[in-house]
């Protein structure tokens, strides 16, 4: 997993990229005003703080990355890689962890940095706001969720859509904000839903060894077996309307259930599939969610997507891409609606 994340991670990141990357977003006669960017990791992906550092090393500024207690390890990793790569670029990178409960030294980084991005939930977000002084640039980047979205005509091909969902359902474990929750079925029949399930799941059995999924607390173990559970109970009561594919040796769980309303998945691979009648629908499905979604990977052509743009943008989504692209935006990609590289040389709000 961490193989294959890395090389999706870095293959985005060629020169050529980074240089029209720059000559897009910024002013001709660019300069600095960023001063020293303090970035507050996240603990859930690496590929965040790959990107966050990025940006900041290409509006030519110091950066300190304040490390997660679940992820001690990547961003030293990948401080090593860029002294290595060149000596005097990595003198514009600092490393360090404490723990997140010490306030005192929390208030300290962020009075002290001139920019402050942050990663996390929306409580870590607004906590380390709290402690930046006034006048100080703050880019926060919370948590979201993610869904796909499989046409008739996709179902109607398992064996060219299944193996690109499953992909983007394993990736990572479903621990990004880009990660699929719930694949949306357009006016799906019995055989299409169930035949599509079915496939999904063969995909998820494939990549238990390409992809081995990590480690579970026992606490994330009883969550998935409840859920199971329930659904196997739902199942006998109207099989027509639910239906669960699982594993008793696997994590993974497929869960179809005759419920458009989106909720979330409980994350390790578990995903729900939902009948939706037509895409204009997923605007009734996703409405409380409004504001809070990602991305949307489908199987719909470029045109097809253009059609429904008004619904997308009202939705919020800020990713739209090919199933089993979910999870490898490219360097451009404007997390959260704006690009970062904008951010990062704007005047202070």
């Amino acid at each position: 997993m961490i193989a294959r994340a890395i090389d999706l991670t870095f293959s985005k990141m060629t020169q050529s990229v980074l240089t029209d990357y720059c000559n897009k977003e910024l002013e001709t006669f660019f300069k600095p005003v960023s001063g020293v960017i303090g970035h507050v990791a996240p603990g859930n992906l690496f590929a965040p703080v790959v990107q966050s550092l990025f940006h900041g090393l290409l509006v030519q500024s110091p950066n300190f990355i304040r490390t997660s207690a679940h992820d001690l390890h990547f961003p030293v990793l990948l401080a090593q890689s860029l002294i290595d790569a060149d000596l005097e670029l990595s003198d514009a990178l600092a490393v360090a962890h404490w723990s997140s409960a010490n306030v005192g030294l929390n208030r300290e980084f962020a009075s002290e940095v001139d920019t402050l991005v942050v990663y996390g939930s929306e409580t870590t977000l607004e906590e380390w706001r709290a402690l930046q002084p006034a006048g100080k640039r703050f880019v926060g980047f919370g948590n979201r969720v993610s869904i796909g979205f499989i046409s008739q005509a996709g179902l109607d091909q398992p064996d060219k859509t299944a193996p690109a969902a499953a992909l983007d359902v394993a990736l990572y474990d479903q621990q990004g904000c880009l990660s699929p929750h719930c694949f949306y079925l357009e006016n799906p029949s019995p055989r299409q839903w169930t035949a599509f399930g079915s496939r999904l799941t063969e995909e998820l059995r494939k990549l238990d060894s390409e992809l081995p999924i990590g480690a579970l607390s026992r606490e994330e173990e009883l969550i998935i077996g409840n859920v199971r559970d329930r659904h196997l109970f739902l199942a006998s009561l109207a099989p027509e309307k639910n239906r669960p594919w699982f594993s008793k040796t696997a994590a993974w769980t497929v869960l179809f259930e005759n419920e458009p309303v989106f909720s979330p998945s409980c994350l390790h691979r578990t995903i729900w599939l939902r009948p939706v009648p037509r895409f204009p629908q997923l605007a009734d499905a996703l409405k409380e969610w409004r504001g809070k979604l990602q991305c949307i990977g489908t199987d719909l052509s470029n045109e097809q997507i253009h059609e429904h743009v008004h619904v997308l943008r009202d939705l919020g989504f800020t990713r739209i891409c090919a199933l089993g692209s979910m999870q490898a935006p490219p360097m451009t990609w404007p997390n959260g609606g704006c690009s970062l590289l904008k951010q990062l040389t704007s005047g202070v709000p």
